[in-house]
């Protein structure tokens, strides 16, 4: 019994064995090599391949677009005030009042401080009476000249004395006068750093004073751009803390000078800050158009196929995808200006260009 049933197992082992050597010999190698044969014939073959047996190839394409393309220069630029300075003392004393808030506007004219004026006040006193004893000495002795009882030199002698005490009771006036520190133009004071009764010495700073309304902005651009920006020209930017909303000015001044080491020239414009929202030492970026393309034609960036040097696209003509040869030009937020080789409103395919050869039957896809 027992060899009976290794018998039947050996049996069925091999005609298992005889039945995939014989699979493998008539059916699965013949069927590999007609693949393998099928493949190079295929890739010998002129006319490629077609999607789902020979029918077109499904892909997205979009017009060329036609619109007025404008001709940009990008720059960086800082926000200074219309008219700054920084107020410093004029004479030495002691801080009397201060007469502003920092921060707060102050008018032209205004006193921003008050130093200490008694001393100069004492001195222009007698600066004052002094001139009046050698302003009579020399009415008296202009008499005696021209009655013959004095002599020129003593005539020029109280005249010299009359002289230089009236230039003292004026160096005195003006020095009183800078015991009160004014305000030399309508701005906004700066911040203080010194109190009532503080001692100050001649050229100490008190504050700083901005005139915010206009306010200039400064930008470099490129020697190429130089003969393309002049006075009264419009440029445009935005701020960090507006970030939605441009702002607008006017060129004023061009700079003669071209920066030997970055090769650029510095511009300046000015723009009206009624409201005050800008501020001296903003960060701006600037934008400025010198040109308008009219009727540019336009393409969408990832449509081009960069070869070497040089750019083509995928055109739908006649059922067919059609590799085209472009000239580009400007480039703008993902589209690109086609200056040769396609015409206004072409179908320019957009999906599938890995897939995709020069003369393939292709079905352009309905959005």
């Amino acid at each position: 019994m027992k060899n009976s049933v290794l018998k039947i197992f050996f049996l069925i082992v091999v005609v298992v064995v005889s039945g995939l050597f014989w699979y493998q010999k008539y059916v699965y190698f013949p069927a590999l090599k007609q693949l393998v044969s099928d493949v190079y014939r295929q890739s010998d073959s002129k006319e490629p391949p077609q999607k789902g047996h020979g029918g077109p190839m499904p892909v997205g394409a979009t017009p060329v677009e036609v619109k007025d393309l404008a001709v940009v220069i990008d720059a960086i630029g800082n926000l200074s005030a219309g008219e700054s300075a920084e107020i410093r003392a004029e004479i030495a004393g002691v801080i009397k009042s201060i007469n502003f808030l920092e921060g707060r506007f102050v008018k032209k004219g205004d006193s921003l401080v008050d130093i200490d004026d008694e001393l100069i006040l004492a001195e222009l006193m007698k600066a004052e009476a002094t001139y009046k004893v050698r302003q009579a000495l020399f009415e008296r002795n202009n008499k005696l000249k021209l009655s013959g009882y004095i002599s020129k030199q003593e005539w020029e002698q109280s005249r010299g004395n009359l002289q230089e005490t009236l230039a003292d009771v004026e160096s005195a006036r003006i020095r009183l006068g800078k015991t009160k520190v004014r305000v030399p133009f309508d701005g906004l004071a700066g911040l203080r750093d010194f109190s009532v009764g503080d001692y100050v010495q001649v050229g100490q700073l008190l504050t700083t004073l901005d005139a915010v309304d206009p306010v200039k902005i400064t930008f470099s651009v490129p020697e190429k751009n130089y003969g393309s920006l002049m006075p009264e020209q419009k440029v445009s930017f935005s701020v960090d803390a507006w970030p939605e909303e441009i702002f607008t000015g006017e060129i004023y001044a061009v700079s003669p000078r071209i920066n030997r080491n970055t090769r650029n020239f510095d511009i300046r414009a000015t723009i009206s800050n009624v409201d005050g929202r800008l501020s001296p030492g903003m960060f701006a970026k600037v934008n400025i158009v010198i040109d308008v393309h009219k009727g540019a034609l336009l393409v969408p960036e990832q449509a081009i196929i960069p070869r070497g040097n040089d750019n083509f696209v995928f055109v739908v003509r006649e059922g067919k995808a059609v590799l085209q040869k472009i000239r580009t030009g400007l480039r703008q937020t993902g589209m690109v200006e086609v200056t040769d080789g396609l015409a206004a409103n072409e179908p320019i395919v957009m999906t599938g260009l890995m897939m995709l050869r020069d003369g393939m039957k292709v079905m352009v896809l309905t959005p």
